[in-house]
């Protein structure tokens, strides 16, 4: 069992997957007490001034309708969910107040260890480098498949096509009555060359179609279907497409 480990670093693994296990366990039920304490209007709530700030600059985006139904429903889910993090937030220091002022009655309780600050330093901040937004931008377009609507519209297909296989199985498993051997073993024999076969033909035949309908208007350059030279395709964007939709298929 120990030829391809130390037994002391084994034993030390253990040990600390033990204690984060405990600690895990006791931060769960930590925040499980929090939890279940009472919402209700004896906890601090959120002042409404507070809710028109917020609501104020979060629908200030161009070209958002402030009397969309849509929108007003999203606002008012928003406001819930804040209001009940802000009285979370109020009953976790009621409850952490309560347990750091009597350790003894709650040593059962395990506390969350106490973030530290991040601190400003005094003084003008640092002069930042100069970054060269252009070049990096142009680089990752470079090296990017993702520079062209058709290489994004043909990889939405292609994952379609491949969600229907990964949908498929290689056995019958919907046999709603007892039948015989021979029986049975047609039966499975039947699916999995129905199977065989969509994946031979016709899954193959779609792919091939999608990607060509895909890029066949797109031209001259990277994506260019037409190049009839080989080094000039081993350097193409269309290269690298296509073995994606490879590890695609793979994958799937």
């Amino acid at each position: 069992m120990f030829r391809a480990e130390d037994a002391s670093v084994f034993a030390h693994r253990v040990a600390e997957a033990y204690r984060l296990r405990k600690k895990t366990e006791g931060l769960i039920r930590y925040n499980l007490y929090i939890d279940c304490m009472p919402l209700d209007h004896n906890v601090l709530s959120l002042d409404p001034q507070s809710y028109e700030r917020m609501t104020a600059r979060s629908i200030t985006t161009p070209g958002l309708r402030t009397d969309d139904p849509a929108v007003l429903r999203c606002v008012e889910t928003l406001e819930r969910q804040v209001g009940v993090d802000f009285k979370r937030t109020m009953n976790k220091l009621t409850f952490d107040n309560v347990v750091s002022r009597s350790p003894k009655a709650f040593a059962y309780v395990t506390m969350p260890e106490p973030e530290s600050e991040i601190s400003m330093a005094a003084g003008p901040p640092d002069d930042v480098e100069e970054y060269d937004f252009e070049e990096q931008r142009d680089c990752f377009a470079f090296n990017s498949i993702w520079t062209r609507v058709e290489a994004i519209k043909a990889s939405g297909k292609v994952h379609t096509e491949c969600n229907k296989v990964k949908l498929m199985s290689l056995f019958n498993t919907t046999l709603t009555k007892s039948m015989k051997l021979e029986e049975f073993e047609q039966t499975q024999s039947q699916a999995y060359t129905q199977v065989q076969l969509f994946l031979r033909d016709s899954w193959i035949t779609t792919l091939r179609s999608v990607v060509r309908s895909s890029f066949q208007y797109v031209g001259k350059g990277w994506f260019n279907m037409y190049e009839s030279n080989w080094e000039v395709y081993r350097i193409s964007k269309l290269k690298k497409y296509m073995e994606m939709v490879k590890f695609i298929m793979q994958v799937k």
